[in-house]
């Protein structure tokens, strides 16, 4: 087979605040789970099923995605 006999499915790319949604309630659940020292940005990129590069892409920091899940979870 040639590459361009094959079918390569893509990830659909998400809008940036479904995409930052994902990441965020991701974060939650790590951070519920853990606590805040004790959870790693590896897990949150695992749960939020995205890279851990992507994660710092779109939060900066681990503190401002701390921070930010905090937030998103008080709104809802």
């Amino acid at each position: 087979m040639t590459g361009s006999d094959q079918q390569v499915e893509r990830a659909k790319r998400l809008p940036r605040a479904v995409r930052e949604k994902q990441i965020l309630d991701a974060a939650v659940t790590v951070f519920a789970r853990h606590g805040y020292h004790p959870a790693s940005m590896d897990e949150v990129s695992e749960v939020a099923g995205v890279s851990k590069p992507m994660i710092y892409s779109y939060l900066a920091r681990r503190r401002t995605c701390s921070s930010s899940a905090s937030a998103a979870r008080r709104t809802c």
